[in-house]
């Protein structure tokens, strides 16, 4: 949501009441105050302000969309980033339809990726992480532009102009806020964009569920060592198929085929 209204009355006495009750009371509708962090103390002197990324109520695809454009758009913008300490889940649900949308349970960041290699990576890709340990809302930065493109966050770019992200912590949108932000138009976001997207390596239990199953994949088709497999995101369950989504169970399989059929 935009964090100011402009609010034009014509009628003169309308106009002076509406005044009279601003000069009275702070409207809610004046833009929060970043709380207080200083990411070069941290970070180092070029980079300034926290971008505090949300874990959105969404599926782990989407939540990992989120996560990896904020940083780097957070990157792109000389800030810092603080990861969701918790991740988003539909745990105790599946993909049944009743529930499908329930995404009130929460598992720990570190369960799902390893946190160490995750901010070690992104470190490599020119992005610090930090723990601002700070309490309260952070503003959102230019709610009203998003999505946006690479080229308006580098300095001189139309969010430069209009924040200054020094000393605070900011946000890019809400948790229900899902899930394109950027649109990559520079060869510098398109290279922070994969290099971020590869710093996030699964934690080490899913390494290693991940590892048995290639294993048994490799010993089931008689090959003597793991190979490159194709993984299908499959949407034919009942949270598409007996849901709002309405997806064809039969036109889906059939088109999944004919992807597979020229791999």
């Amino acid at each position: 949501l935009p964090t100011a209204y402009l609010i034009i009355a014509q009628m003169g006495p309308v106009f002076f009441t509406l005044a009279a009750a601003a000069a009275a009371a702070p409207s809610p509708a004046c833009p929060a105050v970043a709380p207080a962090y200083h990411a070069a103390t941290t970070c180092g002197a070029g980079v300034s302000g926290v971008v505090r990324i949300p874990a959105v109520r969404k599926g782990l695809n989407n939540q990992r969309m989120r996560i990896v454009q904020d940083a780097v758009i957070a990157a792109l913008l000389g800030a810092a980033v603080e990861l969701p300490s918790f991740l988003r889940t539909r745990r105790r649900c599946g993909y049944r339809a009743g529930c499908y949308q329930d995404y009130e349970g929460t598992v720990p960041f570190d369960a799902v990726y390893d946190r160490e290699r995750v901010v070690e990576g992104l470190r490599r890709a020119g992005v610090c992480v930090v723990d601002t340990r700070s309490e309260g809302r952070a503003p959102e930065l230019a709610g009203a532009l998003w999505p946006t493109t690479a080229s308006q966050l580098g300095p001189g770019g139309d969010v430069a102009r209009r924040y200054d992200l020094r000393g605070g912590v900011w946000s890019l949108g809400g948790e229900e806020d899902c899930c394109t932000k950027l649109v990559v138009d520079t060869r510098r976001s398109l290279d922070l964009l994969t290099s971020v997207n590869a710093a996030f390596s699964s934690a080490r239990r899913i390494r290693r569920a991940a590892h048995e199953v290639s294993r048994r994949l490799a010993a089931a088709t008689g090959r003597a060592k793991e190979h490159a497999a194709v993984a299908i995101h499959w949407r034919a369950d009942e949270d598409f198929v007996r849901s709002a989504h309405g997806l064809d169970a039969r036109a889906y399989a059939r088109a999944a085929c004919t992807a597979l059929a020229g791999v």
